[in-house]
């Protein structure tokens, strides 16, 4: 076998061609244990059963490469544009990929596993879905694991909404964080009908922990409820709670408003009515006071007969008189 058609040859000038060099093996010389095979056009290097045009039966070890325009594996380039090149490497411990335009990871050849174009990434395209929307498009639901430990990281988490399980509690919550930055911070909720107007804003939560909302509706139906009873002694029980005026201090950080605001002490409602009061993990009370309604309704009936029962015997006091 003449060099010009030897593996050793060919390798070096990067111009193997199963169709140079007639079946059989070939091994380089000095070099155990990596012959050549040629079967049936299909080259093996380390195999004797080459599954496609080039089979290798380890890795490819290359050097180091100095800039994103050079490669140790280089599949296509435009000739004096290196920026218009496709290929990957790896220089100081990072593996580089390179394309002119975008990257597609495709499964089966219906789908877009994952697709980068123009710095925005989409996951779970369909193959007629060509351009992620956004930075992140994913057609599909997102299931949050586990994320960051945002009780750790904060505050070094860079301004912006941070979304994890478990980061600042424990629980199963799946919580949001808000790093305003210098501003008050807080998540707003907006609704557009079409997309061609502006939006309008139908929620927002203050940084202060405030809420504005256009409107809210409980479920109320009858089919929903079981053991229905009126309440009992509305009135009685409304003279152990105090209406009272106050402002905020300061909790954890929390920029409460210092707005003066009015409602009920926790622990009064509590004694009287124990299924208006949630207690959080930290121990701190809230009050249902929109449930208010259904006791302050019951309270005016019962004071209402009391009056229309005043007014009977008024009635009667006045009618003897006569």
């Amino acid at each position: 076998m003449n060099n010009r058609f030897s593996p050793l040859y060919s390798l070096v000038n990067g111009n193997l061609d199963s169709d140079n060099f007639d079946s059989g093996v070939y091994s380089l010389e000095g070099i155990s244990g990596n012959s050549i095979y040629n079967v049936g056009g299909k080259i093996g290097i380390g195999t004797a059963t080459p599954l496609s045009r080039l089979s290798l039966a380890d890795n490819i070890s290359t050097g180091n490469i100095d800039s994103f325009d050079e490669y140790q594996i280089l599949l296509f380039s435009v000739a004096g544009t290196p920026e218009q090149s496709y290929g990957l490497g790896i220089e100081a411990n990072t593996m580089w990929f390179n394309s002119y335009q975008k990257y597609k990871f495709i499964r089966q050849g219906l789908y877009y596993d994952m697709i980068i174009n123009d710095g925005r990434v989409g996951i779970n395209f369909d193959v007629s879905d060509v351009y992620p929307s956004a930075t992140l498009d994913i057609n599909g639901n997102l299931y949050v694991r586990g994320g960051l430990p945002l009780a750790a990281s904060w505050p070094a988490l860079p301004q912006g909404t941070h979304m994890t399980w478990n980061g600042m509690e424990a629980g199963g919550k799946t919580e949001f964080l808000n790093q305003g930055g210098l501003g008050g911070g807080g998540f707003t909720f907006w609704n557009s009908n079409n997309g061609y107007t502006l939006p309008t804003k139908i929620f927002e939560i203050n940084g202060n922990g405030t809420i504005w909302a256009l409107g809210t509706y409980t479920g109320s139906d009858e089919v929903l409820k079981k053991n229905i009873k009126i309440l009992d002694s509305p009135l009685e029980k409304l003279q152990n709670i105090r209406g009272v005026n106050y402002n905020w201090r300061e909790q954890g950080g929390t920029p409460f408003s210092d707005d003066l605001q009015i409602g009920f002490i926790a622990q009064e409602v509590e004694a009287e009515y124990p299924e208006l009061v949630m207690t959080n993990s930290d121990g701190i009370k809230a009050v249902a006071y929109d449930k208010f309604t259904a006791i302050l309704l019951e309270a005016v009936k019962q004071q209402q007969a009391q009056i229309e029962l005043l007014e009977g015997r008024l009635e009667a006091l006045e009618g003897g008189l006569e």
